[in-house]
C-alpha cells in the first residue's frame, strides 16, 4: 500500500507542476510587447553628409526619410548624402514586432562646408605659352578661387596662353569633380579654358595638348561655350562645358587602383580681355 501511495503522490505532484507551467506560459504569450520609441540626433560630418544617431527602444523595422526624396531601412545610425544645402525635415519610423510604430521628425540644416578633397592650393605652378594671361589662386573662409584674366591682345597677333597644374595621387575609388565656372565679362571670341587629367605635366612655352581623352571641361568660342557674363556649372542644362569635355555628369570618377595624374587649367586667347574664375574647386573622395 506505501508504493501506490507514492504513486498518486508523484502523479498529484507532475500534474500540479504542469498545469502551473502551462498556466504561466500561458499568461507569458497574453503579455503585449512594449511600444516602440525613437528618436535621433544629427551631425554634419563633411561639406555633403550628415551623421544620423539613433535612440530607441523595443524597435526591429526602421523606415527613414531623409526629406530630399529619398527613403533607406538602414537600421540603427546612418549616414546620408545631400546633393544641395538646405533645410530638411527627416522622418525615422520604427516598428516591433507587433509592428506598433513610433515616428520622430525633425528639421535639419545642411550648410555648405567647402572641402578642396586632393587639391592643394599652394601647390599649383605656373606654365606660359605667350605672355598675357595671369593665374590667382587663393583659399577663402568657406572656399576658393581661381582668377584667370588676359589683357586685351585685339590690336595684336600673339596668342597670350599659360596654364596651372599640379599632382593628383589618388587610391583607389570614387572622387568627385565639382565647383562652379564664372564668366566676368562677355567673351566675344578666340578664347578658350580647359581643365586636365592629363598624364604628363605642362612644359613652359609649349602648348598643352595631350590628347582629347584626358580633356574633361572646356570653355571654347568655337565649339559653342556660352559668351554671356554668369556663372555655369560643370554638368546640366546650365553648363559651359562643351561636347568636348569627358566629364561625368554626376562628376564621379572611378579609379580601380592607385594612381595619379596631373590636373591642369589651361586658358588663352588672341582677341579679347579675358576674366574667368573657377569658384570652390574641389575634388573629394566619395
Amino acid at each position: 500500500m506505501k508504493q501506490l501511495k507514492l504513486t498518486f503522490s508523484s502523479l498529484f505532484t507532475i500534474v500540479f507542476f504542469t498545469a502551473t507551467t502551462l498556466f504561466i506560459s500561458s499568461c507569458s504569450k497574453d503579455e503585449p510587447i512594449p511600444k516602440p520609441t525613437v528618436s535621433f540626433s544629427y551631425s554634419q560630418i563633411n561639406s555633403s553628409t550628415i551623421q544620423f544617431n539613433t535612440k530607441t527602444t523595443n524597435a526591429w523595422l526602421y523606415a527613414w526619410d531623409f526629406g530630399d526624396g529619398t527613403t533607406s531601412i538602414q537600421a540603427d545610425s546612418t549616414t546620408h548624402q545631400y546633393t544641395e544645402s538646405g533645410n530638411y525635415l527627416v522622418t525615422l519610423t520604427v516598428k516591433n514586432h507587433d509592428y506598433d510604430s513610433a515616428v520622430y521628425s525633425d528639421s535639419i540644416t545642411v550648410k555648405y562646408i567647402y572641402d578642396p578633397g586632393l587639391i592643394d592650393f599652394s601647390a599649383w605652378k605656373l606654365t606660359t605659352n605667350g605672355a598675357g594671361i595671369t593665374f590667382d589662386e587663393k583659399t577663402l573662409d568657406n572656399g576658393s578661387l581661381i582668377e584667370i584674366k588676359g589683357e586685351d591682345r585685339t590690336n595684336g597677333t600673339q596668342w597670350a596662353g599659360g596654364a596651372i597644374y599640379q599632382e593628383i595621387k589618388v587610391d583607389a575609388g570614387t572622387y568627385k569633380l565639382d565647383g562652379k565656372f564664372e564668366i566676368v565679362t562677355d567673351v566675344i571670341a578666340d578664347t578658350w579654358c580647359e581643365v586636365f587629367f592629363g598624364p604628363v605635366a605642362p612644359v613652359d612655352g609649349q602648348d598643352y595638348s595631350p590628347g582629347d581623352q584626358y580633356l574633361e571641361l572646356q570653355f571654347s568660342t568655337w565649339n559653342g561655350s556660352p559668351l554671356a557674363a554668369g556663372t555655369y556649372d560643370f554638368s546640366g542644362p546650365n553648363t559651359y562645358n562643351t561636347s568636348s569635355g569627358n566629364y561625368p555628369e554626376d562628376g564621379l570618377y572611378t579609379f580601380d587602383a592607385p594612381t595619379s595624374f596631373f590636373l591642369v587649367i589651361k586658358s588663352g586667347s588672341k582677341q579679347d580681355p579675358i576674366d574667368f574664375k573657377f569658384d570652390n574647386l574641389s575634388f573629394v573622395k566619395q
